[in-house]
């Protein structure tokens, strides 16, 4: 072989050589950013890694996803309901189909946020994160496509400092601690026809119990948590809906008291900072710290400013 060849070859597979290390090492490169930004950031976490992060996604074929981090028992469920499914969507916008609500959301200039409050008020999935379908990947074990979830500009209201917690607890997650359920299929949804002609499905009253388990928090279900409503909203569904979510999230509603109607919002009472701290935060209310003598764990007050916008 003459020496110009095996110099062509030579510089031919050097050059393939470099290629071929150039995605490993850019992958790694930003791997090792991520987690210097984490050390950075990490005080701007919402998450605290060990209680459960329920994320609504937008699907990219119409469907919703409800993924549930749970590290208790360290597996990621990820509940898919079609986007034919009718709901009554928070804020007292209507009775839409869940794909039309991300646009309808954007329209309204709230965003995906319409998605999780939907999804906690009707359907009593207790959800405070949304994102656009990037995020997805966060949930699947995808390595590659997780990583570019990190970095990928999309609409959530999630931090950059829990991306890179969700990142972190998906490497942990094996395949088989993924679960992926059809709402569909549970018995929580039925086949119809809808007014206009077009079928879809429509949400039953009964929860499903094979759901419980998903979207109960251990610390409320353990305890057997006693929760009291006042109701002041003038809109006993408001209540009744709230009493729902509460149930599924493990607590049980003592008493519901309707009293005189009031401009208030929502407020939480009650001794135990990290209890109500959890009901606020998914209902956007007021923490208030009560030191009575209430036979009551958690006290929850609601006046029409909040069924406005539940």
């Amino acid at each position: 072989m003459q020496k110009s060849n095996r110099r062509n070859i030579y510089r031919f597979g050097k050059k393939a050589h470099k290629k071929s290390l150039k995605g490993p090492v850019l992958f790694l490169f930003l791997i090792l950013v991520s987690f210097l930004l984490y050390g950075i950031f990490r005080k701007g976490s919402v998450w605290n890694g060990k209680d459960k992060f329920t994320i609504a996604i937008r699907g990219e074929n119409e469907d919703v996803k409800i993924v549930v981090f749970d590290p208790a028992i360290e597996k990621i469920t990820i509940v898919k309901i079609p986007g034919e499914t009718e709901v009554q969507v928070s804020r007292k916008l209507g009775t839409w189909r869940l794909k039309s609500l991300w646009e309808l959301g954007e329209n309204e200039g709230i965003g995906g946020a319409l998605l999780a409050e939907t999804a906690t008020r009707y359907l009593k999935f207790p959800t405070t994160a949304w994102a656009d379908s990037k995020a997805y990947p966060l949930a699947t074990g995808n390595l590659v496509q997780m990583v570019k979830s990190e970095f990928f500009h999309y609409e959530t209201n999630i931090g950059f400092p829990d991306r890179i917690s969700l990142f972190l607890f998906g490497l942990k997650v094996g395949n088989t601690q993924r679960e992926e359920i059809d709402l569909a299929e549970t018995g929580y949804l039925r086949k119809t026809t809808f007014v206009d002609g077009e079928s879809g499905y429509e949400v039953l009253r009964v929860f499903p119990n094979e759901l419980l388990a998903v979207f109960s928090d251990p610390f409320i279900s353990k305890n057997q948590t006693k929760v009291m409503i006042k109701d002041s909203s003038g809109d006993g569904s408001v209540s009744e809906s709230l009493s729902g979510v509460v149930e599924v999230m493990g607590g049980k509603i003592a008493s519901i008291a309707k009293e005189e109607e009031t401009d208030e919002d929502c407020t939480v009472f009650g001794k135990e900072h990290t209890l109500v701290a959890k009901f606020s935060v998914l209902f956007g209310c007021t923490v208030v710290r009560n030191t009575n003598d209430s036979v009551f764990e958690v006290e929850i007050r609601i006046g029409k400013a909040f069924a406005r916008r539940y």
